[in-house]
């Protein structure tokens, strides 16, 4: 749904993606993929080598306080 506006094409259409995709977002119907692991931003190196390393499932999150 996102490529469109990723790269740039079509870009008259762009603001009805936006809104179908908050559509979505507002019916709940999307749910992010988050790591199991979290880190610190202290550990942002460790942070780092995990979605580097291909273990990642989903989003790698760092917590910056």
């Amino acid at each position: 749904m996102l490529l469109p506006i990723i790269h740039n094409v079509g870009r008259e259409a762009h603001g009805d993606i936006l809104k179908q995709l908050a559509s979505i977002v507002d019916a709940g119907a999307l749910k992010p993929i988050i790591d199991r692991e979290d880190f610190t931003f202290e550990q942002i190196a460790q942070a780092h080598d995990r979605l580097a390393s291909g273990k990642a499932v989903g989003k790698v999150v760092v917590t910056v306080e």
